[in-house]
């Protein structure tokens, strides 16, 4: 039997189905369950539909995008999350019900502002090649007025940079 009669076999098994165009891509059909599979050699590669309807999805990220005004803490993954905007998928929506989550079990945290000095304060910092995805850096700072929040901001940088170093500065 050869390796791709076997794999076929195998997969088969699993509802997979082989179309004759790419003997390494196994599809699976439930109803609306579509799983991509791909195999080469050592790699694989699993992948399914994105929702439905996104309209839920873009709804909540763009509440999400409000809370970020006295809940900073959510502010990289709502990043995260508003990049898939577009064409969200079931694994996107996850990520929104578990911040969802999140919130709910926070919903007693945040920024509060409160009289106190008028020393002005800033911090700044940066990963270095942060994103798997593209491998560019994320920055941000905060101001806080005495001991109040009064600024911040997230933000992934244009270009890939080349050294810890460069993404500082």
């Amino acid at each position: 039997m050869s390796g791709f009669s076997a794999s076929l076999n195998i997969w088969k098994k699993f509802g997979f189905q082989a179309p004759m165009a790419d003997s390494s891509l196994f599809i699976f059909f439930n109803g609306t369950t579509i799983i991509y599979l791909l195999i080469y050699v050592d790699d694989i590669l699993v992948t399914g539909e994105p929702l439905d309807d996104g309209t839920n999805f873009r709804s909540v990220v763009g509440v999400f995008q409000y809370l970020l005004f006295t809940q900073p803490d959510i502010a990289f993954t709502v990043n995260q999350v508003c990049q898939y905007m577009r064409s969200p998928s079931t694994t996107h929506w996850a990520a929104v019900k578990r911040i969802l989550h999140y919130l709910k079990a926070t919903h007693d945290r945040g920024i509060v502002y409160k009289p106190s000095s008028l020393s002005l304060t800033t911090f700044a910092d940066a990963d270095y090649a942060g994103d798997p995805d593209d491998r560019r850096s994320t920055g941000g700072h905060c101001i806080f007025l005495g001991d109040n929040l009064i600024s911040w901001i997230s933000k992934k940088q244009r270009g890939v940079s080349r050294s810890s170093i460069e993404a500082e500065y």
